[in-house]
Protein backbone atom coordinates (compact mmCIF):
# COMPACT_ATOMS: atom_id res chain seq x y z
CA UNK A 1 0.00 0.00 0.00
CA UNK A 2 1.06 3.45 -0.81
CA UNK A 3 1.04 6.44 1.58
CA UNK A 4 -1.32 7.60 -0.76
CA UNK A 5 -3.58 4.87 -0.04
CA UNK A 6 -2.75 4.49 4.12
CA UNK A 7 -3.38 8.14 4.57
CA UNK A 8 -6.85 8.48 2.67
CA UNK A 9 -7.86 4.95 4.81
CA UNK A 10 -6.76 6.92 8.17
CA UNK A 11 -8.51 9.70 6.81
CA UNK A 12 -11.87 7.52 6.34
CA UNK A 13 -11.51 5.70 10.15
CA UNK A 14 -11.18 9.41 11.03
CA UNK A 15 -7.63 8.81 12.93
CA UNK A 16 -6.61 11.83 11.48
CA UNK A 17 -7.68 15.22 10.95
CA UNK A 18 -7.82 17.45 7.95
CA UNK A 19 -4.53 19.24 8.84
CA UNK A 20 -3.21 15.20 9.77
CA UNK A 21 -2.38 15.50 13.02
CA UNK A 22 -3.37 12.01 15.41
CA UNK A 23 -6.73 11.98 16.77
CA UNK A 24 -6.10 10.09 20.31
CA UNK A 25 -8.83 10.88 22.79
CA UNK A 26 -6.83 8.57 25.75
CA UNK A 27 -4.01 10.62 26.03
CA UNK A 28 -5.62 12.72 28.95
CA UNK A 29 -6.51 9.24 30.49
CA UNK A 30 -2.97 7.63 30.53
CA UNK A 31 -1.83 11.45 32.39
CA UNK A 32 -4.68 11.18 34.79
CA UNK A 33 -4.21 7.45 34.99
CA UNK A 34 -0.53 7.83 35.86
CA UNK A 35 -0.78 10.19 38.31
CA UNK A 36 -3.83 8.63 40.07
CA UNK A 37 -1.74 5.23 40.67
CA UNK A 38 1.40 7.63 41.84
CA UNK A 39 -0.64 9.63 44.36
CA UNK A 40 -2.69 6.17 45.50
CA UNK A 41 0.55 4.33 45.97
CA UNK A 42 2.22 7.26 47.86
CA UNK A 43 -1.35 7.68 49.76
CA UNK A 44 -0.79 3.66 50.61
CA UNK A 45 2.74 3.86 51.71
CA UNK A 46 2.15 6.55 54.28
CA UNK A 47 -1.08 4.14 55.46
CA UNK A 48 1.98 1.41 55.93
CA UNK A 49 4.60 3.51 57.80
CA UNK A 50 1.74 4.40 60.43
CA UNK A 51 0.25 0.72 60.47
CA UNK A 52 1.86 -0.17 63.99
CA UNK A 53 0.29 2.51 65.53
CA UNK A 54 -3.15 1.20 65.24
CA UNK A 55 -2.38 -2.45 66.34
CA UNK A 56 -3.53 -2.79 70.10
CA UNK A 57 -3.53 -6.16 71.54
CA UNK A 58 -3.01 -8.34 68.48
CA UNK A 59 -6.14 -6.21 66.47
CA UNK A 60 -6.30 -3.45 64.02
CA UNK A 61 -8.04 -1.08 65.50
CA UNK A 62 -8.83 2.33 63.42
CA UNK A 63 -11.02 5.00 63.41
CA UNK A 64 -13.74 6.35 60.74
CA UNK A 65 -11.23 9.16 59.15
CA UNK A 66 -8.16 6.57 58.72
CA UNK A 67 -10.91 3.98 56.82
CA UNK A 68 -11.91 6.72 54.17
CA UNK A 69 -8.12 7.44 54.23
CA UNK A 70 -7.60 3.72 53.17
CA UNK A 71 -10.93 3.78 51.29
CA UNK A 72 -9.32 6.25 49.04
CA UNK A 73 -6.26 4.27 48.53
CA UNK A 74 -7.99 1.10 47.71
CA UNK A 75 -10.43 3.01 45.21
CA UNK A 76 -7.66 5.18 43.82
CA UNK A 77 -5.46 2.16 42.35
CA UNK A 78 -8.11 0.64 40.56
CA UNK A 79 -10.05 3.44 38.94
CA UNK A 80 -6.19 4.86 37.84
CA UNK A 81 -6.29 1.56 35.90
CA UNK A 82 -9.66 2.06 34.74
CA UNK A 83 -8.41 4.83 32.96
CA UNK A 84 -5.14 3.49 31.65
CA UNK A 85 -7.16 1.08 30.36
CA UNK A 86 -9.71 3.34 28.94
CA UNK A 87 -7.36 5.26 27.23
CA UNK A 88 -6.26 1.92 25.15
CA UNK A 89 -9.84 1.13 24.11
CA UNK A 90 -11.32 4.38 23.63
CA UNK A 91 -9.98 5.05 19.88
CA UNK A 92 -11.22 0.73 19.13
CA UNK A 93 -14.89 1.69 19.63
CA UNK A 94 -17.67 2.75 17.54
CA UNK A 95 -18.11 6.36 18.96
CA UNK A 96 -18.62 9.79 17.58
CA UNK A 97 -15.88 12.44 18.15
CA UNK A 98 -17.82 14.08 20.38
CA UNK A 99 -19.03 10.99 21.99
CA UNK A 100 -15.29 10.04 22.87
CA UNK A 101 -14.59 13.10 24.09
CA UNK A 102 -17.07 13.22 26.72
CA UNK A 103 -16.34 9.28 27.91
CA UNK A 104 -12.76 10.33 27.61
CA UNK A 105 -13.45 13.30 30.35
CA UNK A 106 -16.29 11.03 31.96
CA UNK A 107 -13.31 8.85 32.81
CA UNK A 108 -11.04 11.29 34.05
CA UNK A 109 -13.89 12.54 36.39
CA UNK A 110 -14.31 9.30 38.20
CA UNK A 111 -10.92 9.91 39.88
CA UNK A 112 -12.95 12.65 42.00
CA UNK A 113 -14.41 9.41 44.18
CA UNK A 114 -11.21 8.49 45.76
CA UNK A 115 -10.65 12.67 46.30
CA UNK A 116 -13.71 13.06 47.92
CA UNK A 117 -12.80 9.91 50.11
CA UNK A 118 -9.52 11.56 51.40
CA UNK A 119 -11.25 15.01 52.01
CA UNK A 120 -13.93 12.72 54.25
CA UNK A 121 -11.25 10.80 56.01
CA UNK A 122 -9.05 14.31 56.44
CA UNK A 123 -12.72 15.98 58.47
CA UNK A 124 -13.39 13.00 60.62
CA UNK A 125 -15.87 11.54 58.06
CA UNK A 126 -18.05 13.94 57.29
CA UNK A 127 -20.94 14.29 55.36
CA UNK A 128 -20.05 17.61 53.27
CA UNK A 129 -17.93 16.14 50.91
CA UNK A 130 -20.24 12.94 50.19
CA UNK A 131 -21.26 14.41 46.91
CA UNK A 132 -17.93 15.10 45.64
CA UNK A 133 -17.32 11.03 45.86
CA UNK A 134 -20.73 11.00 44.39
CA UNK A 135 -19.40 13.32 41.15
CA UNK A 136 -16.78 10.84 40.79
CA UNK A 137 -19.07 7.54 40.59
CA UNK A 138 -21.09 9.19 37.96
CA UNK A 139 -18.03 9.60 35.50
CA UNK A 140 -17.45 6.27 35.87
CA UNK A 141 -20.63 4.88 34.95
CA UNK A 142 -21.33 7.45 32.14
CA UNK A 143 -17.61 6.71 30.82
CA UNK A 144 -18.26 2.93 30.98
CA UNK A 145 -21.45 3.37 29.42
CA UNK A 146 -20.51 4.59 26.70
CA UNK A 147 -17.49 2.01 26.38
CA UNK A 148 -20.44 -0.30 26.31
CA UNK A 149 -22.59 1.39 23.70
CA UNK A 150 -19.49 1.71 21.37
CA UNK A 151 -18.44 -1.92 21.62
CA UNK A 152 -22.42 -3.19 20.50
CA UNK A 153 -21.31 -1.17 16.86
CA UNK A 154 -18.21 -2.87 16.57
CA UNK A 155 -18.22 -5.60 13.48
CA UNK A 156 -16.41 -8.84 15.10
CA UNK A 157 -14.52 -8.88 11.78
CA UNK A 158 -13.13 -5.45 12.02
CA UNK A 159 -9.46 -5.48 10.54
CA UNK A 160 -6.84 -3.17 12.40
Amino acid sequence: MVLGQIQEKMFKNKILTTKGEIINYGKINIVAGSAGILLASIGGMMLGLTYNDFFKDGSYMIDLSRAFLKAAHTHGQPLAMYNLIFALLINQVVLTDRSRKIASWAAVLSLVMPVGMVLRGLTDGAMTFAPVAMIGVLGFFVSAGFLLAGCTGMNENRKA
